[in-house]
C-alpha cells in the first residue's frame, strides 16, 4: 500500500532472484522493492539461519507499457487483484480498465461464495 492510499503487487521469485512490481498508475516502486529484498533476507536469517546475497537480486519494474493501467483513481486494488490472478495461472495480461466492473463483480461474488479462499 502505497501511502495509506494506492494498492500494488510486489512478487518475489526466489529461484530467479528476483522482485518484480506492478503498479496500475505506471509507479517505479524502487523504494518498495528494496524493503521486500530486506524483509526476505531478514526473514532468511531469522528462520533459516540463511545469509542471502542481496548483490545477487534483481530488482524488476514490471509498470511498463506491456502491463494494464488503470485511468480512474478507485481501481488500483482490482488491479492488483487482477494481476496476481493472471500471474497465478501463467495468463497474459489481456485486461483493461474496461474489464473493471466486470472483473469487480467476479471478485464480489467469488468473495461472497467462498470461492475467493478455496484452491482450484
Amino acid at each position: 500500500n502505497v501511502q495509506n492510499n494506492h494498492w500494488t503487487l510486489c512478487v518475489v521469485h526466489i529461484q530467479e532472484n528476483q522482485i518484480r512490481y506492478y503498479d496500475s498508475l505506471g509507479g517505479r516502486g524502487k523504494e518498495i522493492m528494496s524493503n521486500v529484498l530486506r524483509y526476505v533476507c531478514d526473514e532468511a536469517k531469522a528462520k533459516l539461519n540463511k545469509t542471502i546475497n542481496r548483490k545477487a537480486w534483481k530488482l524488476v519494474n514490471k509498470s511498463g507499457p506491456e502491463v494494464p493501467k488503470q485511468n480512474n483513481d478507485a481501481d488500483c486494488g482490482v488491479f492488483v487483484c487482477a494481476y496476481a490472478l493472471y500471474l497465478s495461472k501463467g495468463w497474459s495480461f489481456d485486461f483493461s480498465s474496461r474489464n473493471m466492473p466486470a472483473f469487480r463483480k467476479r471478485l464480489a461474488v467469488e468473495i461472497y461464495n467462498g470461492a475467493a479462499t478455496q484452491s482450484s
